[in-house]
């Protein structure tokens, strides 16, 4: 069974030519720690002021459940989840 086609909302053209399709999405997930929608940023020690914003918020339930399952890994807690928006 194949995939059903995504609802195209709107298309832009950048400066190189590509085309940036604006989807639909049917339903949007987020990370929470303790029930709370979060974001997450990693703030690196070896390289002075450099910081990373991870992603929190997913289209497919399969990767926002992947990463709840590695961050509740990661810091040894069961306090991350997720809600459906």
């Amino acid at each position: 069974m194949s995939r059903p086609s995504a609802e195209l909302v709107d298309c832009f053209m950048d400066e190189q030519d590509n085309m940036w399709d604006i989807l639909l999405a049917e339903r949007t997930y987020q990370i929470t720690y303790n029930d709370m929608p979060i974001s997450i940023r990693v703030r690196y020690s070896t390289v002075s002021g450099y910081t990373k914003y991870k992603k929190t918020a997913y289209s497919n339930l399969g990767n926002c459940l992947k990463e709840v399952r590695h961050l509740n890994k990661k810091f040894n807690t069961t306090l991350f989840g997720y809600i459906e928006l």
